[in-house]
């Protein structure tokens, strides 16, 4: 007894163990599929089968799945895209494998894990017949064929038979047997299905569409259908045709009375996927008809079963148990013999095995296939869907609707529209490129102005080699619209950025660089610049290069896809670091010009560049309207291509246009109506109008400025200390440019009542002319200024003894200098002896004009006179056209009275600013 109790005991924990123990161990690896039509029989059988396998084997695996029907939702295809969509996007866990639809292959990608690393590679090669892109997408292999779906139809023989017709080859003798059948069987059974179409609104009917096309093909060889066909035309109408004389909406849109009308046999053309379900045995299996006999087409579709991307790191091992048995060859024959499935494994239908048992290896090798369009979009889906609805508003819509209008409006769904330069293809196109052809020319033949000497003058605000730079760029932002010809490529796009970058500096540094040289008070910084002009402009090019080397990589092509009307593409950055820096690079052009701006403002009233920089202002302006414009266009979603390429071409055109004239064809129409070659006409004819505003600007901001500095003279804490605005309203009305080289200190202007400010008049060298500059200033004792007086020719003095007398002023040392000496004789030899007794010497002796040489005088004082009138010292100084009419304060002395001299000054104290060097050139 006790050892019955014992083995009846060790039974109870064995059997605990096994039901319990052993089960709680078990992996459970759960899937998630969708079952239309019939198909949850299928998914059932295959768990059952790997479970019983799992067992058999001791696996401790067990696996199931979640089904999505009809009958547990109201899901399709679509929806269960979206689904299955939303657990990827959340990097759900729930589900270790995914069965999907293999059109979904590119969506799902970088969701499921990459096969080739997990399956060996024998077990691959099995499914090698088979399309890879349905499978395989960017060199992984997202998922391995479950089943493959075919469409064939199921042909009713006993119908035919009873009235003497045999199964239709093409789709006229369907047409005309269905018209016969349908009104025999009417009047016993008028709720006969003569043929289904199944049009439904999801992938299904895309499927049944596409191949009712390919069916309609000249040619049985080839693979893709021309959407703008006449036999595509022709299977569209025939498509409607079929619904209208034999079938309704309904009926064509509905998969629910496929099955039931395949068990029941009350249908004569029923067309769908091999069904898994006991088909009536009146029906025949055959293929699809077609436009001509001979020539059929079916869809090629089917499920794939791939790997969760975020599945748990335990999982993977019994996850790929469950898949490697799912796609092997055993089961794969099983799908076939017992599941009525075709399988992606070709090998299959060539075994006995396999065809004795079913009618379906001789289907198989009759089928003439045709892929879904999925290479044609990267978004399927979207396209699937639209393709859809303008086919289905022709089908179920309205009889007058054009059956043409409509499949171009498919075709253009995934046809990106440019503007083409050839002729055959665009009138626009041609025509464009004809106009960037002439302007281009114009530019390039007008820089032999540059080179003919007489129109030097004309071309003076720049050299020769930045204005042919200058050109370059013009020709470059033409070529820009050039690569908006054609196609777009990532080679156009990188070039267009790179060429929109060099144009900017080619056309805007140079001048930039003229406007740093040309500040109103010579600097070390603005002389560098000028003495390095070439380094300057080389850097930015160098910076351009270095920044659109940096994103060369960057570029996609973007695809602004329309429903109702033409597709295009554009040119798109991708990346946070390239678009931040392609932001920066344009803060950093915009400072640019922005600082042009602040400097042609500075220089406004500079005579050398007096019209030159009033030009370049309306460049300016012109080009900012423009990039904005242009910016914000690009910025709007603009879904038009015709309106877009419209408004960028004509953007650029404007901007050629107008820049071009405004700053280098201008000098060429003065030149064209100018009968003068008198090498400084130019520069003669465009200042003479400028003097009497240059003057009178002066005069208005010198009043205005005595004003404001004696109201503002309590706020003062030094005369070193003046306000910024009084500076640079200083700069903005000169009209002449004065050396800084000893850190000049700028007073406030006008303030002659706080400061006795005395205005002096001095002169400089520049390009081979003279020009005079008007500033107010104080001049501390025993400090040098360098003054250069304009002369025609250097051998105009010779005499040896002045030219020495002259060398030895510069070397001496006067601690009080008192005079300006004007010198009214003819002889300069009167004056010789008191040379080393003058500051600054001015004379009306044509003959006695200084030398070009530095002249160094150490001077505290203006002007002195030799009469002891100072209204007579004006007069003989306004003879002089290098001082201005404006001259304040003169200081007499004649007969070296130094003491009357000394008390002149100090009787109006004269202070002159802090300036030491006024330089030649």
């Amino acid at each position: 007894m006790a050892k019955i109790i014992e083995k009846i005991i060790l039974f109870g924990i064995i059997a605990f163990y096994f039901i319990f123990i052993k089960k709680v161990k078990s992996i459970i690896v759960n899937g998630l599929a969708f079952a239309p039509l019939a198909q949850t029989e299928l998914y059932s059988y295959i768990a059952n089968e790997f479970n019983e396998y799992s067992e058999r084997n001791n696996l401790n695996i067990t696996f199931n799945i979640n089904l999505f029907t009809s009958n547990n939702s109201t899901a399709n295809t679509d929806d269960f895209y979206s689904v299955t969509d939303s657990f990827f996007k959340k990097k759900s866990q729930k589900y270790d494998i995914y069965f999907y639809n293999n059109v979904y292959t590119p969506s799902f990608e970088s969701y499921l894990l990459d096969l080739n690393k997990l399956l060996p590679e024998n077990h691959i090669n099995m499914y090698k017949n088979i399309e890879e892109y349905k499978y395989s997408y960017n060199n992984k292999l997202v998922g391995m064929p479950f089943f493959i779906n075919y469409s064939v139809m199921y042909n009713n023989v006993q119908l035919l038979e009873k009235y003497g017709r045999q199964i239709p080859n093409t789709w006229n003798e369907l047409l005309e047997t269905g018209i016969y059948i349908l009104e025999k069987e009417k009047k016993n059974n008028d709720e006969i299905i003569i043929y289904n179409g199944a049009f439904v609104d999801d992938e299904i009917g895309m499927g049944s569409i596409y191949e009712f096309f390919y069916s309609y093909r000249d040619d049985i060889n080839a693979k893709t259908v021309d959407l703008t066909s006449k036999n595509t035309l022709d299977a569209l109408i025939m498509m409607k045709k079929l619904k209208n004389e034999l079938s309704s909406d309904h009926i064509y849109s509905n998969l629910d009375i496929i099955v039931q009308t395949l068990i029941d046999g009350n249908g004569l053309f029923i067309k769908t996927s091999l069904m898994d379900i006991p088909v009536n045995k009146s029906y025949k299996i055959t293929t699809i008809p077609g436009n001509k006999k001979g020539i059929s087409g079916t869809i090629t579709g089917g499920y794939n079963v791939g790997l969760n991307g975020y599945i748990k790191e335990e999982k993977i091992e019994p996850s790929r148990e469950v898949l490697m048995y799912i796609t092997s060859k055993d089961v794969q024959k099983k799908i076939i013999t017992d599941r009525h499935r075709f399988s992606g494994i070709s090998s299959l239908y060539n075994e006995k095995e396999v065809c004795d048992k079913v009618n379906i290896c001789e289907i198989y090798k009759k089928l003439q296939f045709v892929e879904r369009p999925l290479t044609l979009t990267n978004n399927y889906s979207g396209y699937s869907g639209i393709f859809r609805y303008y086919i289905y508003k022709y089908l179920y819509g309205d009889d007058d609707m054009n059956p043409a209008e409509i499949l171009k409006k498919i075709d253009d769904l995934t046809k990106y529209y440019y503007i083409s330069p050839k002729l055959k293809d665009s009138n626009i196109g041609i025509f464009i490129f004809i106009i960037y052809g002439i302007l281009s020319f114009i530019i390039i033949f007008s820089s032999i102005f540059l080179f003919i000497d007489k129109f030097d003058s004309y071309f003076s605000f720049l050299s020769k080699d930045f204005w042919i730079l200058s050109l370059i760029g013009y020709v470059l932002i033409l070529y820009i619209s050039y690569l908006d010809l054609g196609k777009v490529t990532i080679l156009k796009c990188y070039l267009k950025l790179l060429f929109q970058y060099l144009s900017f500096t080619f056309i805007f540094i140079p001048i930039f660089c003229r406007l740093i040289s040309n500040y109103p008070e010579v600097n070390k910084f603005s002389e560098w610049i000028n003495n390095h002009q070439y380094i300057f402009v080389v850097t930015f090019i160098i910076i351009d290069l270095l920044i659109s080397g940096l994103i060369s990589n960057s570029f996609s092509i973007n695809n602004i896809i329309n429903h109702d009307s033409k597709n295009f593409q554009t040119c798109k950055i991708n990346g946070i670091f390239s678009n931040i820096l392609i932001i920066a690079t344009a803060l950093f052009k915009l400072m640019i010009i922005l600082f042009s701006l602040f400097l042609i403002f500075l220089e406004w009233f500079l005579k050398i560049t007096y019209n030159d920089v009033r030009l370049c202002t309306a460049a300016y302006y012109i080009s900012i309207l423009l990039i904005i414009l242009l910016t914000i266009f690009d910025n709007i979603n603009i879904r038009n291509y015709n309106v877009y390429f419209t408004i960028r071409e004509l953007t650029i055109i404007i901007f050629v246009i107008t820049n071009y004239i405004l700053l280098y064809g201008i000098r060429i129409m003065i030149i064209m109506n100018n009968n003068k070659n008198n090498k400084d006409y130019y520069i003669e004819k465009t200042t003479q109008s400028s003097i009497e505003e240059i003057s009178s600007s002066l005069k208005r901001f010198s009043t205005t400025s005595e004003i404001s500095s004696v109201n503002n003279s309590s706020s003062s804490s030094s005369k070193d200390s003046y306000p910024l605005l009084i500076k640079l309203l200083n700069y903005h009305y000169r009209n002449e440019i004065i050396s800084t080289k000893y850190k000049n200190k700028l007073p406030v202007i006008g303030n002659k009542i706080r400061n006795n400010g005395v205005q002096s008049s001095v002169n400089y060298r520049s390009n081979n002319m003279i020009y005079n500059k008007r500033t107010y200033s104080s001049v501390d004792y025993n400090e040098k200024i360098l003054l250069s007086k304009n002369y025609k020719n250097e051998n105009q003095i010779k005499d040896n003894k002045l030219n020495d007398r002259m060398a030895t002023a510069i070397e001496c040392d006067i601690p009080k200098p008192k005079n300006i000496l004007i010198e009214k004789n003819k002889d300069i030899s009167e004056t010789n002896n008191s040379l080393s007794n003058v500051d600054f010497y001015i004379t009306e002796s044509k003959d006695a004009l200084l030398p070009n040489k530095k002249i160094t005088f150490e001077s505290k004082h203006s002007i002195l006179d030799n009469n002891g009138d100072i209204s007579e010292s004006r007069n003989i100084l306004l003879k002089h056209n290098d001082i201005p009419e404006s001259i304040d304060i003169s200081i007499i002395d004649n007969n070296n009275n130094n003491n009357k001299s000394k008390n002149n000054i100090e009787k109006i104290n004269t202070l002159m600013k802090n300036q030491k060097d006024i330089t030649d050139n």
